[in-house]
């Protein structure tokens, strides 16, 4: 038997496989989305065990809610902040984490089994295959880091480590930047320079990054709390705008 591989041209990249890389993105960018809804709702500790195979199926009875809010109940995020919660607030945090976790379950299973697929059929190219298995890494990765970010959050402290918090949401954008680059090289594997000089490209390069850098800023804001503290920015300090502004008593917060 023949197991030897065969790949398509770089120039004749099935359409199947560039739609199911497209749908890989705009399942990516979902998927930052429902992060920042877990975030913003407070629902990232909700979930206290990481199972991969057994944890996409949902409490299914009144026992079954009770045990996890049960679990719940003995996080510091509970004693420190939802001290007193209702089961069914407990349902409503509980529901966006675990949409969140299926999300990521559902990619892998969108990912993984089309890619062993168009591996056996021949119809990944030899510039593909290597991007798609750095973005299988990096996707286990993300993963990883998300569960040590939540397991920041279940000890000692109600919230998350915001470096933790950080290097997930930093993660998450790495990945989508490559596969959409991946996705420019299957439908234009050899584009047409652009008629750009080398102080151009390279100011290109820095403004990336310096977008980066103030985003992952932000999670690291976001992370810290640090909004509480200086909710508004400099206008804050003005006379005129002080009554219209929150600003936190002194204090050292723990907030990494």
């Amino acid at each position: 038997m023949n197991w030897k591989l065969h790949f398509a041209d770089d120039f004749r990249i099935p359409r199947t496989v560039r739609v199911w890389l497209i749908a890989g993105l705009v399942m990516i960018f979902m998927q930052i989305i429902i992060g920042g809804i877990t975030r913003l709702t407070g629902s990232g500790l909700s979930i206290t065990r990481w199972e991969i195979v057994t944890g996409s199926i949902p409490p299914l009875n009144e026992a079954q809610w009770q045990s996890e809010f049960e679990l719940y109940q003995q996080t510091p995020q509970y004693h420190k902040i939802n001290k007193g919660m209702s089961l069914g607030e407990f349902k409503f945090i509980y529901f966006w984490e675990y949409f969140h976790r299926l999300w990521a379950r559902t990619m892998g299973l969108v990912f993984i089994f089309p890619f062993i697929w168009f591996l056996w059929r021949g119809m990944l190219s030899r510039r593909l295959l290597p991007r798609l298995l750095v973005v299988v890494l990096l996707a286990g990765l993300e993963g990883f880091f998300g569960w040590i970010m939540v397991a920041s959050g279940l000890i000692n402290r109600p919230w998350v480590n915001a470096y933790n918090l950080t290097l997930h949401f930093c993660m998450a954008m790495i990945i989508f930047g490559y596969l959409l680059w991946t996705i420019f090289i299957a439908y234009q594997p050899a584009p047409t320079p652009l008629p750009v000089n080398g102080t151009m490209r390279r100011f290109t390069w820095i403004m990336i990054a310096v977008a980066f850098l103030q985003i992952a800023f932000g999670a690291m804001m976001s992370g810290s709390k640090a909004g509480l503290f200086y909710p508004a920015g400099p206008i804050c300090r003005a006379p005129s705008c002080r009554p219209f502004c929150w600003i936190a008593p002194p204090g050292k917060p723990k907030t990494f």
